[in-house]
């Protein structure tokens, strides 16, 4: 997992598995440490587990909570057909690529 900033947003590259455990406690750490909007680039996870969501779902509603911006960036076929059949992917912004996200993030103010 990388962070990077790009102006006042934070995006954070989560890869390989995203469950309980290590996984999950890093990218909380890294969601906390993000000052500004906060978008997750997913398109390298190879599963997520319910914890996974969870930790998606309490960092989203975190940063929102403070009126920041949360997205969700390149979210794989096999990630999204889990967040589909969970039914929580109607929580989220989803976007394909970095740079319509960085615009609809600064749209957005």
């Amino acid at each position: 997992m990388t962070s990077r900033s790009s102006g006042d947003i934070t995006i954070i590259e989560v890869d390989g598995r995203m469950t309980l455990g290590p996984a999950v406690g890093d990218f909380a750490d890294a969601v906390s440490l993000a000052a500004g909007a906060v978008l997750v680039d997913l398109a390298e996870v190879t599963y997520i587990d319910s914890a996974g969501i969870g930790q998606l779902i309490g960092s989203m509603k975190a940063v929102t909570g403070t009126g920041r911006k949360f997205g969700l960036l390149r979210v794989n076929a096999r990630v999204q057909g889990l967040m589909k059949l969970t039914g929580v992917n109607s929580l989220f912004q989803f976007f394909n690529s970095e740079e319509s996200a960085l615009a609809a993030f600064e749209k957005l103010g």
